[in-house]
């Protein structure tokens, strides 16, 4: 999960000599222990670590490196908590584990993956990204995560709120079988615009560019984003002004 390009250091000052050894740990760890949950949280405190020992001794593109991957660490994390606390369903036989590994999870949104309870055996999500989920898909995935859901039909809004995080779907007419025409994401404080934006759109956060479309399979998406001291507001395909 965590890939970290190996650094040339000259002459090492104490705080460059700390960041080094701080950052080969931290992709240590995550690549040792990133694969169980209690282990997302060890992977975590050690790239915020190192990120500590980098961002003192100022070694930027270090500093680059671990924020990106501590961004795709909070996305699994985040998925596991969701599945723990919002998605309690039936623990699947050998036989459902088996095509759930095969074929992946059509319930979770494509580009994420989670261990099956109880085993070692990785699950991949299959499912359609938020960018992409029709009306009801919306509706259902949301207030199956606990999330408030409100809908309106003028213009036609579908709102899925839980705490500070909100996502409004804007589509052509209320029941629409196609995505969003707009997706206006609020995210929950702390989580920059690219983690948002990958969360919603699949997208790998090395390719997000500000000013730039999100780069996807099925076709290019518009995105604007609107940041500034404590305002996060971004805006996927066609939205309005």
């Amino acid at each position: 999960m965590l890939i970290l390009m190996s650094s040339i250091y000259g002459c090492k000052s104490k705080a460059t000599a700390e960041c080094e050894a701080q950052f080969q740990n931290a992709q240590i760890v995550v690549q040792k222990e990133s694969g169980s949950p209690a282990g997302l949280d060890v992977s975590l405190a050690a790239v915020d670590k190192a990120l500590a020992a980098c961002r003192a001794a100022d070694r930027q593109k270090e500093v680059e490196q671990l924020s990106l991957a501590r961004s795709s660490l909070a996305m699994h994390v985040e998925l596991v908590k969701d599945r723990a606390s919002h998605q309690k369903r039936v623990k699947p036989n050998a036989a459902q584990l088996d095509e759930l590994v095969k074929h992946g999870d059509p319930n979770c949104p494509k580009g994420m993956a989670y261990k099956a309870e109880g085993s070692d055996r990785q699950i991949r999500c299959i499912g359609l990204q938020p960018v992409r989920m029709n009306w009801a898909k919306a509706r259902d995935y949301y207030s199956s995560l606990g999330y408030h859901v409100a809908t309106a039909e003028s213009p036609p809004t579908l709102r899925a709120e839980h705490g500070s995080e909100l996502f409004i779907f804007t589509y052509t007419k209320v029941e629409d079988t196609g995505p969003p025409r707009c997706l206006t994401l609020y995210p929950e404080a702390q989580i920059p615009w690219q983690e948002a934006v990958s969360r919603a759109t699949g997208a790998p956060i090395q390719k997000l560019k500000l000013g730039s479309p999100v780069p996807m399979s099925e076709g290019d998406i518009q995105m604007r984003v609107d940041e500034g001291k404590d305002k996060l507001i971004i805006y996927l395909g066609i939205c309005k002004p």
